[in-house]
Protein backbone atom coordinates (compact mmCIF):
# COMPACT_ATOMS: atom_id res chain seq x y z
CA UNK A 1 0.00 0.00 0.00
CA UNK A 2 1.22 3.49 -0.83
CA UNK A 3 1.49 5.89 2.00
CA UNK A 4 0.01 9.10 0.62
CA UNK A 5 0.95 11.04 3.70
CA UNK A 6 4.61 10.19 3.12
CA UNK A 7 4.46 11.20 -0.57
CA UNK A 8 2.87 14.57 0.24
CA UNK A 9 5.53 15.18 2.89
CA UNK A 10 8.36 14.35 0.45
CA UNK A 11 6.89 16.59 -2.28
CA UNK A 12 6.43 19.43 0.18
CA UNK A 13 10.04 19.07 1.40
CA UNK A 14 11.33 19.12 -2.19
CA UNK A 15 9.48 22.34 -3.03
CA UNK A 16 10.61 24.06 0.15
CA UNK A 17 14.29 23.22 -0.30
CA UNK A 18 14.47 23.85 -4.01
CA UNK A 19 17.50 26.04 -4.82
CA UNK A 20 17.71 28.34 -7.80
CA UNK A 21 20.71 27.61 -9.93
CA UNK A 22 20.27 30.32 -12.60
CA UNK A 23 19.28 33.93 -13.22
CA UNK A 24 16.39 35.35 -15.10
CA UNK A 25 16.58 37.71 -18.04
CA UNK A 26 15.10 40.58 -16.00
CA UNK A 27 17.85 40.27 -13.39
CA UNK A 28 20.45 40.30 -16.14
CA UNK A 29 19.01 43.43 -17.78
CA UNK A 30 18.72 45.29 -14.45
CA UNK A 31 22.30 44.49 -13.47
CA UNK A 32 23.59 45.55 -16.93
CA UNK A 33 21.72 48.87 -16.74
CA UNK A 34 23.10 49.55 -13.26
CA UNK A 35 26.63 48.70 -14.34
CA UNK A 36 26.48 50.96 -17.42
CA UNK A 37 24.99 53.82 -15.39
CA UNK A 38 27.72 53.61 -12.75
CA UNK A 39 30.46 53.40 -15.40
CA UNK A 40 29.12 56.51 -17.19
CA UNK A 41 28.92 58.43 -13.90
CA UNK A 42 32.46 57.50 -12.85
CA UNK A 43 33.88 58.34 -16.30
CA UNK A 44 32.28 61.80 -16.44
CA UNK A 45 33.31 62.47 -12.84
CA UNK A 46 36.93 61.59 -13.56
CA UNK A 47 37.01 63.95 -16.57
CA UNK A 48 35.57 66.79 -14.49
CA UNK A 49 38.08 66.19 -11.70
CA UNK A 50 40.87 66.33 -14.28
CA UNK A 51 39.62 69.74 -15.48
CA UNK A 52 39.51 71.02 -11.90
CA UNK A 53 43.12 69.91 -11.37
CA UNK A 54 44.16 71.76 -14.54
CA UNK A 55 42.42 74.93 -13.30
CA UNK A 56 44.19 74.62 -9.94
CA UNK A 57 47.54 74.28 -11.71
CA UNK A 58 46.88 77.37 -13.81
CA UNK A 59 45.86 79.34 -10.73
CA UNK A 60 49.08 78.31 -8.94
CA UNK A 61 51.18 79.47 -11.88
CA UNK A 62 49.31 82.80 -11.94
CA UNK A 63 49.81 83.37 -8.20
CA UNK A 64 53.49 82.46 -8.51
CA UNK A 65 53.94 84.89 -11.38
CA UNK A 66 52.25 87.71 -9.44
CA UNK A 67 54.32 86.93 -6.36
CA UNK A 68 57.57 87.12 -8.31
CA UNK A 69 56.57 90.36 -10.03
CA UNK A 70 55.38 91.93 -6.77
CA UNK A 71 58.58 91.00 -4.98
CA UNK A 72 60.60 92.85 -7.62
CA UNK A 73 58.28 95.87 -7.68
CA UNK A 74 58.12 96.47 -3.92
CA UNK A 75 61.91 96.99 -3.74
CA UNK A 76 61.87 99.84 -6.30
CA UNK A 77 61.33 103.55 -5.76
CA UNK A 78 57.99 105.08 -6.72
CA UNK A 79 59.27 106.42 -10.05
CA UNK A 80 61.01 103.17 -10.98
CA UNK A 81 57.94 101.17 -9.94
CA UNK A 82 55.72 103.33 -12.17
CA UNK A 83 58.04 102.70 -15.13
CA UNK A 84 58.18 98.97 -14.37
CA UNK A 85 54.38 98.76 -14.18
CA UNK A 86 54.13 100.19 -17.68
CA UNK A 87 56.39 97.46 -19.04
CA UNK A 88 55.07 94.38 -17.20
CA UNK A 89 55.55 91.19 -19.20
CA UNK A 90 54.75 87.63 -18.12
CA UNK A 91 57.56 85.10 -17.68
CA UNK A 92 58.23 82.23 -20.07
CA UNK A 93 56.69 79.67 -17.69
CA UNK A 94 53.56 81.79 -17.41
CA UNK A 95 53.25 82.15 -21.19
CA UNK A 96 53.67 78.39 -21.69
CA UNK A 97 51.13 77.44 -19.01
CA UNK A 98 48.42 80.09 -19.38
CA UNK A 99 46.60 81.03 -22.58
CA UNK A 100 47.22 84.69 -23.47
CA UNK A 101 48.23 85.97 -20.02
CA UNK A 102 47.85 89.72 -19.47
CA UNK A 103 49.60 91.49 -16.61
CA UNK A 104 48.49 94.90 -15.43
CA UNK A 105 49.20 97.02 -12.40
CA UNK A 106 48.72 100.38 -10.76
CA UNK A 107 50.06 102.44 -7.87
CA UNK A 108 47.71 103.75 -5.19
CA UNK A 109 48.70 106.31 -2.56
CA UNK A 110 46.92 105.97 0.78
CA UNK A 111 47.61 106.73 4.44
CA UNK A 112 49.65 103.53 4.91
CA UNK A 113 52.00 104.18 2.00
CA UNK A 114 52.18 103.52 -1.71
CA UNK A 115 50.32 100.38 -2.69
CA UNK A 116 51.22 98.29 -5.71
CA UNK A 117 48.26 96.38 -7.16
CA UNK A 118 49.04 93.88 -9.90
CA UNK A 119 46.69 91.44 -11.55
CA UNK A 120 46.86 88.73 -14.16
CA UNK A 121 44.10 87.50 -16.42
CA UNK A 122 44.12 84.73 -19.01
CA UNK A 123 41.70 82.86 -21.24
CA UNK A 124 39.90 80.14 -19.32
CA UNK A 125 37.32 77.54 -20.28
CA UNK A 126 34.86 79.30 -18.00
CA UNK A 127 34.43 82.94 -16.97
CA UNK A 128 36.56 83.96 -14.02
CA UNK A 129 37.90 86.97 -12.19
CA UNK A 130 41.53 88.00 -12.63
CA UNK A 131 43.95 87.04 -9.87
CA UNK A 132 45.18 90.07 -7.96
CA UNK A 133 47.95 90.67 -5.41
CA UNK A 134 48.66 93.82 -3.39
CA UNK A 135 51.89 94.97 -1.78
CA UNK A 136 53.38 98.19 -0.45
CA UNK A 137 56.50 99.93 -1.65
CA UNK A 138 59.23 99.84 0.96
CA UNK A 139 60.20 103.42 1.88
CA UNK A 140 63.64 104.50 0.66
CA UNK A 141 65.15 104.78 4.15
CA UNK A 142 64.31 101.14 4.84
CA UNK A 143 65.60 99.91 1.49
CA UNK A 144 68.96 101.66 1.71
CA UNK A 145 70.04 101.48 5.34
CA UNK A 146 68.06 98.61 6.77
CA UNK A 147 68.27 96.24 3.79
CA UNK A 148 71.62 94.85 4.97
CA UNK A 149 70.22 94.39 8.50
CA UNK A 150 67.09 92.64 7.22
CA UNK A 151 69.11 90.26 5.05
CA UNK A 152 71.55 89.60 7.91
CA UNK A 153 68.66 88.67 10.23
CA UNK A 154 67.24 86.19 7.72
Amino acid sequence: MINYYYLKHVQKARTQHRCRCGITMIELVVSAVLLITIMCFVTSLSFRINLVWKDIGQHRVAVGELSNQLEQLTRLSRQDAAKALDSLTPSVVCVRTLRNPELSGRLIDDNVGTRVVIQIDWERRHPGKPVELVGWLIPRSETGENAAQIEANQ
